[in-house]
């Protein structure tokens, strides 16, 4: 799996299934024969209509999970995307975006949650992003 992690003004760009009940970051699959960025890209550009100024590697993730007797294994590859134009919320391709407040992450059902608990270390020792503030510099994010 490829996320994009997309951040302005203390605010994170998240995204569902249209109706569904938990959020995700902005990605997909990696499409076969692809580096993982490439899909990221290309996904972030075809199903969300982002444009895209440049991106950063940022984590590599693992996520487990075990429901009954069925398991699944992923990795996530984490990249922090700067946008070229300011996303807007909405729905795109069945799936809804919407900035979210990042003090209000930690009521929010985000998934997987191994991704999820690295956006909430609250040590940040373990986060893969932290908020910057709204008279950053635009130029350095």
């Amino acid at each position: 799996m490829s996320d994009g992690l997309i951040g302005h003004d203390q605010y994170v760009l998240l995204c569902r299934y249209q109706g569904g009940q938990h959020w995700t970051l902005p990605g997909g699959a990696v499409t076969p024969g692809d580096p993982v960025e490439r899909s990221l890209l290309r996904t972030l550009r075809e199903d969300f209509g982002l444009s895209i100024h440049d991106y950063r590697f940022s984590a590599a993730i693992e996520n487990i999970d075990e429901k009954g007797a069925k398991t699944s294994h992923e990795i996530h590859f984490v990249f922090e995307v700067d946008l070229a134009q300011p996303a807007s919320e909405g729905i795109r391709n069945g799936r809804e975006l919407k900035w979210c407040w990042w003090g209000s992450i930690d009521s929010l059902d985000i998934r997987p949650r191994s991704v999820a608990e690295h956006l909430r270390d609250p040590e940040q020792q373990q986060r893969v992003w932290a908020p910057w503030a709204a008279n950053a510099d635009p130029g350095t994010q």
